[in-house]
């Protein structure tokens, strides 16, 4: 029996980048605040609430209980209203938003400097598009990604972008239905090559468990492809929720979300391998 591994499971970039950013902090006995989510991670987050680090989920409470704090901001961003107030509220604010997301930000700006219309790939009650929304002037534009063929017909020109963690399968379909809108590729790097390993996966097991948030849209796109796959698949939070049935398969799919920390990845290897699994990474 074989576990496989995906190749690029766990912390992207942009997450490692705020977290190693907020352990500096810890390491030096910093009073240090997150203003959000730091990641789409509860488990992760209930650790570092365990540890000492405070939350922020109400801004006006940064000026009443958190002047002396240094605030870190969120992974996935924040409404350029949310931003203003810190930077008014006279603290010291790390601007933790993932640089992929940044990249996104500007081009968005740069295309309603142009004087177009920007659509947003995207889940409208995600903090990325409402961060990248808040900063459009009114020309902004959210289309779902389950509808998005049948909503952009309904527009003539613009610029098209993406949530970061899109299925990147969406931006070859616009681009091959909508070349009368200028369609830039903001789906992040680790998102597609997550994507990818499902996809290489689903080629070489009878299974795949997910282990990621909840509420992490990039770990809700690769349990869909999973699926779409034909595969039997779990998504699960934390490690105790892993579904027995997996021990019944020969050859089983490890993949990780990239808000997931190494210890729960490590923590799943762990119970198949005392199942006599032998572990594989993919190549």
């Amino acid at each position: 029996m074989e576990l496989i591994v995906a190749k690029h499971a766990g912390f992207c970039f942009g997450v490692r980048r705020i977290v190693n950013i907020l352990m500096r902090f810890i390491e030096r006995k910093k009073k240090v605040a997150v203003y959000g989510d730091l990641i789409h991670n509860q488990p992760y987050i209930d650790e570092l609430k365990r540890q000492g680090v405070k939350f922020i989920y109400d801004i006006s409470d940064i000026k009443k209980h958190f002047s002396e704090y240094i605030i870190l901001t969120q992974a996935h961003g924040i409404t350029q209203a949310e931003e203003d107030i810190l930077k008014s509220s006279n603290v010291i604010f790390i601007n933790g938003v993932c640089p992929r997301v940044q990249e996104s930000e500007k081009i968005a700006i740069r295309c309603v400097k142009q004087n177009k219309d920007v659509f947003i790939i995207g889940d409208k009650e995600h903090k990325e598009v409402k961060s990248i929304l808040s900063r459009l002037e009114g020309r902004g534009h959210v289309i779902s990604s389950s509808n998005y063929l049948k909503e952009l017909r309904a527009y003539n020109a613009g610029c098209i972008i993406f949530q970061t963690t899109q299925k990147t399968g969406i931006y070859f379909d616009i681009l091959r239905h909508f070349s009368n809108f200028e369609v830039y590729n903001t789906i992040c790097e680790a998102t597609q090559e997550r994507q990818e390993d499902i996809l290489k996966l689903s080629k070489l097991v009878n299974a795949i468990v997910i282990i990621g948030g909840y509420t992490s849209a990039n770990t809700k796109r690769l349990k869909e492809l999973s699926e779409e796959k034909g595969l039997y698949t779990q998504h699960i939070e934390r490690v105790s929720e892993l579904d027995k049935k997996f021990f019944t398969f020969n050859k089983v799919g490890l993949h990780a979300g990239a808000s997931t920390p190494e210890s729960d990845i490590k923590a799943v290897i762990e119970i198949f391998k005392n199942k006599g699994f032998n572990i594989k990474e993919l190549i």
